[in-house]
């Protein structure tokens, strides 16, 4: 268990260093499972622009925890 709380610690310590946009939607999406209709009526945009959003905010996460890892912002969430 020591190695999944390091993990833990490490992907919430990146988490709290994105830009505030980013940061609330990763936490709104993945750690309070909101969908993207719910988080498009809370900003008041579009659960594709919402979606978009998500995605790069995902591989700026990614690249906070893995400076070398190249991904394009398509590839980083699966369908939905």
């Amino acid at each position: 268990h020591a190695i999944r709380h390091e993990e833990l610690e490490r992907v919430m310590h990146a988490v709290e260093q994105l830009p505030p946009v980013d940061r609330e939607l990763v936490v709104l999406r993945f750690l309070h499972s909101s969908s993207y209709e719910e988080l498009a009526d809370q900003l008041g945009s579009t659960p594709h622009r919402v979606r978009a959003l998500c995605s790069k905010a995902v591989a700026r996460l990614r690249k906070q925890l893995d400076p070398n890892q190249v991904t394009e912002c398509s590839d980083v969430e699966g369908p939905a």
